[in-house]
């Protein structure tokens, strides 16, 4: 949901964590935990902060993400924007996608999500990152079913010590939102 001042955003990711979210956004209200019907939870590109892969969500009939419903002020979700690369151009890492949120109480609500542009193929996150997301996960309440979920998918321990902080390519670049064209170019 939309409006002047605020916006109601749908976290499946690593801004579920309470510490990560605190500093992002400060001032970000958790409205509950929710579940997004008729999408997965992938894994793409690379993340040189993670050193692996990122999470997005793909539209799958029959499958269910869960996550944590925030309320964020206006400012606050330019700021997120920014940090997750997100431009009204549609030319970012990112773009903000309408999706209707079960609640706990079997209500709906509409909010924002953040889906990666350009996915590419899917790819292992660290085993330090996807345990990061099961931890906030858990934090949460999320259901146990879907915590085990998470914590069993493919993952692969990271190469150095992670998460990697700082700015530039030594760092990750963006906090991962650009490495994997990086390393496109390298190849090329």
């Amino acid at each position: 949901m939309l409006s002047r001042d605020h916006r109601q955003y749908f976290a499946y990711g690593e801004n579920m964590h309470p510490e990560v979210m605190a500093a992002r956004c400060a001032g970000a209200e958790v409205l509950g935990i929710g579940r997004l019907d008729g999408f997965r939870l992938g894994f793409f590109n690379h993340s040189g902060r993670w050193d692996g892969a990122l999470e997005s969500v793909v539209q799958e009939p029959g499958s269910t993400v869960f996550g944590v419903l925030y309320r964020l002020e206006f400012g606050e979700g330019e700021t997120l924007d920014d940090y997750l690369d997100a431009r009204l151009d549609g030319l970012g890492s990112h773009f903000h996608y309408p999706v209707d949120v079960i609640l706990e109480d079997g209500s709906c609500t509409d909010a924002l999500i953040y889906m990666m542009s350009d996915m590419g193929p899917a790819r292992a996150p660290s085993a330090e990152y996807l345990g990061l997301l099961a931890e906030a996960a858990r934090l949460n309440g999320l259901p146990g079913p879907y915590i085990e979920q998470l914590s069993a998918h493919a993952s692969r321990p990271a190469r150095y010590p992670v998460p990697r902080t700082g700015q530039g390519p030594a760092a990750g670049g963006c906090d991962g939102c650009g490495d994997w064209r990086d390393e496109l170019r390298e190849r090329a």
